[in-house]
């Protein structure tokens, strides 16, 4: 049998900072009774300050092998082709509801260790305001591909506080590998 491969691509919604430290803000799961494993292509950001920052913030990215995170918000797929199915055991959580909404906190703690990270240039302009731009955290590298097998997941950290006046947006581009055909 040959294995269906389908590719979704999940996005946050824009998340405020919380001057919480280690800011959890994207979640990616398979439960241990998926019938699939993941692979992970691109994991990309936008960061926008709403405000003259005066501190650089680092954005790493997790992968743990023991615990499955809990809490936040199950975002939808965006599917490469319409016609195809929804993932069959792929969980993507953010960390907001809305755009810059209330906080739905993930409960994940980092059990691995970091396997891509980001830290921010200081991009303020005098009144504060920087253009967002978007920034690359992982990209796939042909044999070095990040795969998750059931009972995995990553996760993205705010590893510094990001303040108020901050937010993220993050994306992540996946193939579901179904291994139950």
């Amino acid at each position: 049998m040959t294995p269906l491969v389908r590719r979704y691509h999940y996005t946050t919604f824009r998340t405020l900072g919380t001057a919480a430290a280690a800011q959890k803000l994207l979640t990616v799961e398979l439960p241990a009774s998926a019938r699939a494993f993941a692979r992970l292509r691109r994991l990309t950001f936008v960061y926008i300050f709403g405000a003259a920052s005066g501190a650089y913030n680092v954005l790493k990215a997790f992968r743990n092998t023991s615990t499955l995170p809990t809490g936040g918000t199950a975002l939808a797929a965006c599917k490469r082709h319409t016609q195809d199915d929804d993932a069959v055991g792929l969980i993507v959580r953010g960390a907001t509801a809305s755009d810059a909404g209330a906080a739905t906190a993930i409960t994940a703690t980092a059990t691995g260790g970091a396997f891509a990270g980001w830290m921010s240039p200081f991009m303020s302009t005098a009144a504060g305001q920087a253009f967002p731009h978007e920034f690359e955290i992982y990209r796939e590298d042909g044999d070095q591909a990040l795969i998750l097998r059931p009972g995995e997941s990553l996760q993205v950290v705010a590893v510094s506080a990001l303040d108020a006046a901050e937010s993220v947006i993050v994306a992540a581009t996946l193939d579901e590998v179904d291994t139950s055909r």
